[in-house]
């Protein structure tokens, strides 16, 4: 693949993600480098992490090889209600 076909990539699972209801993912980081996709980012559970894999997986070749990057966070406990006056 070109740099050009490989940047198309990228873009084409960029808006994927962004538009896919299942995931809806915004914060999400697609690169494509040596022939490879890459997802980095942020997520709140294993589960949302591997719903972008599979979506990007459905927008790329079979045989384009993915490395999921996507970190799984720890959500803080219940913040406390701001009122604002």
């Amino acid at each position: 693949m070109t740099d050009v076909d490989l940047v198309y990539v990228a873009e084409r699972v960029q808006q994927c993600l962004t538009t896919d209801e299942r995931v809806h993912a915004l914060g999400i980081k697609v690169t494509c480098v040596d022939g490879r996709l890459f997802l980095s980012g942020q997520v709140a559970c294993a589960g949302r992490r591997d719903s972008i894999e599979e979506v990007a997986r459905e927008c790329v070749l079979p045989e384009m090889s993915i490395v999921n990057q996507i970190e799984v966070i720890q959500v803080q406990g219940r913040v406390e209600e701001e009122i604002v006056q």
